[in-house]
């Protein structure tokens, strides 16, 4: 516990973790402990108490975005490596636009609620499962922060899958792919300026199953894996799902 506000440049050598070591499965088990602790209340809770529980969900990651960014500057770490430009960072904010903007049924609306299932949501799942800061102990804020913001914003998505706000629809497919044309440009433009690597675009995360296409084929190889597992996530999240 005396590393807990120790910030990255300051960690002594060795006392992070490993993918899929038993820190890293006990964390992921925390976390489904805690959406089961969630998702099944809100199943039998009363309309207005699941729109409540549905709510704080959205607005928790949020407000956990925001301590991270103190914690930061606390530290004097460096923001540019903090900016929302990664999917997850981006779903913290998508969900309190999703959740309290108006317009429910708008094309907006549908384009937003499908790029939350079926690409914010395997988003957030490979996240805790291939974390990006194992170089943090386990018990640490940074640590403790990322494990809670990703099993919150997946938490929400599928509320809102729950509730009928999201139903995935292989037709609608097209939307998720339209919000990353819209969307990865100017990421990959921030990337190469700044020399960041925000949504993975110029590298993959440490554990990462597509490390093996950027071993074997390069940058244009990893970015060509990239874009057709991108294609094929989408697909597969609306087939399997589907209603009807």
């Amino acid at each position: 516990m005396d590393l807990f506000f120790v910030y990255q440049d300051n960690l002594p050598p060795d006392v992070g973790y490993e993918v899929f070591s038993t820190t890293h499965v006990i964390m992921i088990l925390l976390c489904c402990i805690t959406g089961v602790l969630i998702i099944i209340p809100f199943i039998k809770a009363p309309e207005k108490t699941s729109r409540c529980i549905k709510r704080i969900a959205a607005i928790v990651p949020f407000i956990l975005m925001i301590l991270r960014w103190g914690y930061v500057i606390a530290c004097k770490g460096d923001l540019l490596y903090e900016l929302p430009l990664h999917l997850c960072s981006m779903t913290g904010i998508l969900c309190l636009i999703f959740e309290f903007t108006s317009g429910k049924g708008s094309f907006m609306n549908s384009l937003l609620g499908q790029a939350l299932y079926a690409l914010c949501l395997p988003g957030a799942c490979l996240a805790i499962l291939f974390p990006d800061g194992t170089y943090y102990p386990a018990l640490h804020f940074i640590s403790i922060q990322s494990y809670l913001f990703h099993t919150l914003i997946i938490i929400y998505m599928i509320l809102i899958i729950i509730d009928g706000s999201v139903r995935p629809d292989i037709r609608e497919a097209y939307k998720s792919v339209l919000f990353l044309l819209i969307v990865v440009p100017p990421v990959m433009l921030f990337d190469h300026h700044f020399g960041t690597n925000y949504m993975f675009l110029n590298r993959p995360s440490n554990g990462s199953p597509l490390a093996r296409f950027y071993d074997a084929g390069g940058y244009g190889g990893y970015l060509a894996a990239y874009a057709v597992t991108a294609i094929a996530v989408i697909c597969l999240m609306n087939l399997l799902m589907r209603k009807g």
